[in-house]
């Protein structure tokens, strides 16, 4: 078995327990469109299980993809409802060049933070509780390419925040010479949010950085990536 789908299995099991049902709706999408620079976001919910009792509503928070530091509360709280509902923000704190990750959560009095699942079986017809913002030019995500079950997966560098990914995007020719080794790579592009975890959907740019915690540089030539790493 290759890492990729072991790095990916453990980010599920890691899930709490499973509250929502068939009957639910739970859908967070994120747009950097037209060359924004501010993401806007839009959350729909809609629960008809019953809750954990000390759920008092949910919160949208981010997370900086690259960068450890606590998560921030950018809309919220709002308590559930068995009527859909739909809220539509911006989040004008962002950073230029840098790609972001959000979520719901669920909150309790305290403010703790919990986990949102589904119950088990089929899917709800939405649930999509994370949502990825990358506006303008930035790294989405920074790691070793590996085999992963058929496609391409990227193992993050370690201690950095990075996220595992999947690339459903097709890999740069350039690029190919690279999987199952330890060269590191920047790949730019759309990030997106499936049941095996976050994926990139499109590759916009790539640069090769001398190590994890380096700048990258400007792609070199496929003839060059060969007579290095043959």
């Amino acid at each position: 078995m290759s890492r990729m789908p072991a790095i990916i299995l453990l980010f599920l099991l890691s899930l709490p327990s499973v509250v929502f049902g068939l009957d639910d709706w739970v859908e967070l999408t994120a747009s950097c469109g037209d060359g924004a620079a501010v993401p806007t976001l839009t959350a729909t919910m809609q629960v008809t299980s019953e809750l954990t009792a000390s759920w008092v509503g949910w919160v949208v928070d981010r997370t900086t993809i690259g960068v450890c530091e606590p998560a921030v509360q950018v809309n919220g709280p709002h308590a559930f409802s068995a009527v859909r509902t739909s809220i539509g923000f911006s989040d004008p704190t962002v950073v230029a060049g840098r790609a972001y990750e959000y979520r719901i959560r669920a909150i309790d009095a305290a403010g703790n933070r919990f986990y949102l699942g589904w119950g088990g079986g089929d899917f709800p017809p939405a649930f999509y509780e994370t949502a990825y913002a990358t506006c303008g030019d930035a790294v989405a995500v920074r790691g070793t390419l590996v085999h992963a079950g058929g496609r391409i997966g990227i193992v993050p560098c370690a201690g950095q925040c990075w996220l595992p990914i999947l690339l459903l995007a097709d890999l740069p020719t350039q690029l190919e010479i690279l999987i199952d080794t330890v060269v590191v790579v920047e790949l730019r592009g759309a990030l997106g949010d499936n049941f095996e975890g976050p994926y990139l959907g499109s590759i916009t740019g790539w640069s090769i950085p001398s190590g994890c915690g380096s700048v990258g540089t400007e792609p070199v030539s496929w003839g060059a990536l060969k007579a290095t790493y043959r």
